[in-house]
This record gives structure tokens, sequence and C-alpha cells, in this order.
């Protein structure tokens, strides 16, 4: 499991520990916790995604867009 987040204030990174966490929590799940910038590189070995964004007028942060529409677009070519 990859958990990316993307926190200004700090509330989106602790939201986003509480959820590694707790996926850690089920047996056999391993989980890598990357600030989005970080974890691009990831992606394609990971069997399952969270990601976490502080938001500016309900949308989410520049790299976090950014991300989405790689990650879009990976799965694009690759499907």
């Amino acid at each position: 499991m990859l958990v990316l987040d993307d926190s200004r204030s700090g509330d989106s990174g602790r939201m986003a520990r509480a959820l590694a966490d707790g996926a850690e929590s089920v047996l056999g799940v391993q989980v890598v916790l990357k600030r989005v910038a970080e974890g691009c590189g990831e992606l394609a070995n990971a069997d399952g995604i969270i990601l976490g964004s502080s938001t500016h007028h309900t949308q989410p942060s520049q790299a976090m867009k950014l991300q989405g529409q790689l990650t879009t677009f990976g799965l694009q070519k690759s499907g």
C-alpha cells in the first residue's frame, strides 16, 4: 500500500499517518508513506494507493493534481 500526502499545515500528513497505521494493522499489509513529490517512482509497485492533500477552494494541491494526471496517464498506457 502506498500512501502519498501533500500537507501544508500538517493536518493531511497526520491523517495520512493514521491511515498508514491502520493499514499496517492488517496482517500481511506493507505500507510505504511518502510525500507526493517523493513517491512517484513507487506507483507501479503499489497494490493500493491512498492520496491525501490539503485543499484550496475545494481543489487539491498542484502537486497532487500533477500526480493524479501522471497516474492516469500511466494507467492508460499500461492498461
